[in-house]
């Protein structure tokens, strides 16, 4: 069983449609990627290809964890989350972005880098979350082959630890 894991520096970057340059007499929009979503996926597919991996062949099973710089809102005057704020998941903006969003960046990056066609991705879990004391904003990312796909039932469903 073949794997593959990455680290991406940074606050975590959503996906964002295709923008429109509309040109005067040429009746068709054109469509392109913003320049800081193309640089996110390259640095994506950079790291990939530089920590050695390879392509994955068959099931993929996609595990990717989203970590945000929490609010200075939601700290007190000493430096502490405040307690109401203990349990609180980044949202929307510099602090989140919709999940499938977020995931579908690095998807899209390491489609033909680190699987033939993103169609492999059979498993996929998400989770989103700020950033501990000693952490930094990241996405981990690991890939797995599948070598089969159990049955499992809904007691047994956990998310392995990164």
């Amino acid at each position: 069983m073949k794997s593959g894991s990455i680290i991406i520096p940074g606050t975590p970057l959503t996906w964002a449609r295709a923008k429109a340059n509309f040109n005067k007499g040429q009746g068709k929009p054109r469509y392109y990627t913003a320049d800081d979503r193309r640089a996110k996926m390259e640095e994506i597919t950079y790291l990939w290809r530089i920590a050695g991996h390879g392509v994955l062949e068959g099931p993929v099973e996609a595990q990717m964890e989203f970590i945000f710089r929490r609010p200075k809102g939601q700290f007190n005057a000493a430096g502490q989350v405040r307690p109401q704020n203990l349990y609180d998941r980044p949202g929307r903006g510099k602090n989140g972005g919709d999940i499938d969003n977020l995931a579908k960046i690095v998807l899209d990056a390491l489609n033909t880098v680190a699987y033939a066609d993103d169609l492999q991705i059979a498993d996929l879990w998400l989770r989103k979350r700020y950033a501990g004391p000693q952490e930094q904003p990241e996405t981990r990312v690991v890939l797995t082959e599948l070598t089969e796909a159990p049955m499992v039932s809904d007691d047994q469903l956990t998310l392995a630890a990164f």
